[in-house]
């Protein structure tokens, strides 16, 4: 497989409009920091993907809906699209625009200036995120251009999960963990990405489970 749309990217050290040529996108903000005076945010969105630098109208949008401090937005989440009418000097050259955000309990409508100084309702829908796993939210967060290797994080991610393992004072404990769908994703990845570390993982909750019940182990 191909995938043209690689070949086509725009050169830019900011996400375009022409990067969501192909369709929108759905990220979650790992850094809000200071820009230029003409682009005076930048809202690092991991996945590998540029800063998104948004413009007065969606800055409001922000504002309007998350509040006023940027740092508060680490962590949310919004689906990002090209907007196509959008106008600069009287042509169509096509603009980011936000559709969702989540952490709002219903949509949100706002009066924004659009074409000649007139105002136009614009509207932003909640946004369900589902709730991620370790392993995945490492790697969103991960800049694009780390030298930290995929492998590694995973790995590290084990070690971090079999200390939970082992500090767990219950059999009741245990189960909560496992039965965790953060954990279970976790997991799920691993054994697609790292079989021996999904094993290394299946083996520590079995010897932390024969701990309490010496025929648990076999049942988990």
């Amino acid at each position: 497989m191909v995938d043209l749309s690689q070949t086509i990217a725009p050169k830019s050290d900011q996400l375009t409009a022409d990067d969501l040529a192909s369709g929108p996108i759905t990220v979650t903000i790992t850094a809000v920091t200071a820009g230029e005076a003409d682009q005076p945010v930048n809202i690092s969105i991991g996945r590998g993907h540029k800063p998104f630098r948004p413009c007065k109208s969606m800055r409001r949008v922000l504002v309007q809906v998350w509040g006023n401090e940027g740092t508060t937005y680490v962590g949310k989440s919004f689906t990002l699209y090209r907007d196509a009418n959008v106008k600069f000097g009287g042509a169509s050259v096509g603009g980011i625009r936000i559709s969702h955000m989540s952490h709002i309990e219903k949509q949100v409508q706002l009066s924004l200036i659009s074409t000649k100084g007139k105002r136009a309702l614009f509207t932003v829908k909640p946004l369900k995120v589902p709730v991620q796993s370790e392993v995945e939210r490492r790697e969103e967060q991960q800049p694009a251009n780390a030298d930290a290797p995929l492998q590694d994080r995973a790995a590290e991610y084990v070690a971090t999960t079999k200390a939970r393992i082992e500090e767990a004072d219950s059999e009741d404990a245990l189960r909560a963990l496992t039965s965790d769908p953060a954990y279970a994703r976790g997991v799920a990845r691993l054994r697609e990405t790292r079989p021996e570390l999904a094993a290394d993982l299946d083996a520590a909750i079995s010897g932390a489970l024969a701990k309490f019940d010496p025929f648990a182990a076999d049942a988990a």
